[in-house]
């Protein structure tokens, strides 16, 4: 049932390892990250990209990305007994997100993948995931700085060489894309 399983997000939880990527239906677990075992479950949303599972205070937090809607927040003491519920339905749409608690316990939210905005992080909430303050600009693209940021090959730009290509320069442009904070 799985369609794309893309943009893999994995952590280390309790002697398991527990994947979670895009469009899954689910999620796979390993104890030797070898030999995995799928694991559907219909208590998490089955489309949503670029998921992020993180520990915090001793539970699995889930989140994944949508576009123009509010993305929610899981949480599971007991992935394997299928026990995920939602601690929130989300403020806000984000994409690429990435849970961080630090080790005074703060709890940071951070997200980006665009060629047009950066990537931004705020404290939050760890009980509601609620923002804590405004968002922060973490990072931009700066081409002129940053030669690697430059498209092409050895980081010079080419021409589009087909129609096609001049279609879809037009369409994305030519902007460095920042994406996946974590």
């Amino acid at each position: 049932m799985h369609r794309e399983a893309a943009d893999p997000s994995i952590v280390l939880y309790r002697g398991r390892f527990y994947l979670f990527a895009s469009m899954s239906y689910g999620f796979w677990h390993s104890t030797d990250l070898v030999t995995w075992e799928y694991r559907q479950t219909d208590k998490l949303p089955p489309l949503d990209y670029t998921p992020d599972v993180r520990e915090i205070d001793g539970a699995l937090y889930i989140s994944a990305s949508r576009r123009d809607e509010p993305c929610p927040f899981f949480r599971s003491v007991e992935p394997l007994a299928d026990d995920f519920v939602e601690v929130t339905p989300g403020s806000f749409d984000f994409w690429d997100p990435n849970l961080f608690q630090d080790d005074d316990g703060s709890t940071y939210f951070y997200w980006g993948c665009s060629n047009k905005t950066p990537v931004y992080g705020t404290r939050i909430d760890p009980s509601t995931f609620a923002p804590i303050g405004e968002r922060v600009e973490v990072t931009h693209s700066d081409p002129a700085a940053r030669g690697w940021e430059n498209s092409g090959d050895n980081h010079i730009k080419q021409p589009p060489r087909a129609e096609r290509d001049r279609l879809i320069a037009q369409y994305v442009g030519d902007a460095p894309f920042l994406e996946a904070p974590g």
